[in-house]
């Protein structure tokens, strides 16, 4: 192969490496929908089109029963209602981007979950550095039922990056506050995922806190593939705390 001939390979294999994976989009504050009120046109209407979209119905416990094809939004059971249930599933990694540490791939990723048309939970990850949802799990301890206060999660993990209202949270006076990461750092050769859910009543008094945590080695890539992570959600393994 001439010089030439290599250069432009090399130049090709870079720029597919670097190309976006996904189309990118702003990570929801919680307060830019509003649940119960916000609808599947108005998230679309954000945040455009989505990657995946999931639908099921039951005529009971539908925010309750749990498989690998209809993941719910939290550990907890949520209110034992009929309806549709809708998912919508936002993805972008961008290698070229500016991860959280170096060796992190940046990506981000976003789950919205609405019951007959109205949002009812969101979670979001991102490992880039701008807006990250790491968080210090250290602190997770210190957060006990029925003795720390809303406020109290807020001033030790920051705005959540995902929440969780009726029916998919057990009451109607009952909120979940999301917090979630996942991060595949190459440097390491192992990718991580954390979870931190935790219930809090309408009086703003923690009722619950579950997390769960895990670190594994990246697989080695088949010939002639990359490595690039998808990020694929399944139901958390909680603990309580």
């Amino acid at each position: 192969m001439s010089r030439r001939l290599a250069l432009l390979a090399a130049t090709a294999l870079c720029v597919a490496g670097c190309m976006p994976v996904g189309r990118d989009f702003a990570r929801p504050a919680p307060t830019t929908f509003k649940p119960g009120v916000s609808s599947i046109g108005d998230v679309k209407k954000a945040l455009g089109e989505p990657r995946t979209e999931l639908a099921w119905s039951r005529s009971d416990g539908v925010f309750r029963e749990r498989s690998a094809s209809t993941p719910l939004p939290t550990p907890f059971d949520g209110a034992r209602v009929n309806g549709t249930v809708k998912r919508l599933y936002y993805y972008y990694s961008w290698r070229a981007g500016q991860g959280v540490r170096s060796g992190v791939e940046p990506a981000r990723s976003l789950y919205v979950w609405f019951w007959n048309d109205k949002l009812v939970a969101f979670t979001a990850t991102s490992s880039f550095k701008d807006d990250t949802t790491s968080f210090d799990d250290t602190k997770v301890a210190a957060i006990k039922p029925w003795h720390s206060l809303r406020a109290d999660v807020v001033a030790a993990f920051g705005p959540p990056s995902g929440v969780a209202v009726y029916p998919a949270a057990p009451a109607e006076d009952h909120e979940v506050l999301i917090y979630s990461d996942f991060e595949w750092d190459t440097s390491k050769g192992q990718y991580g995922s954390k979870s931190l859910f935790v219930l809090v009543n309408a009086l703003g008094l923690v009722e619950d806190v579950r997390f769960s945590g895990a670190t594994n080695l990246i697989p080695a890539p088949a010939p002639g593939t990359s490595s690039t992570p998808i990020q694929i959600y399944t139901p958390p393994r909680t603990r309580n705390k």
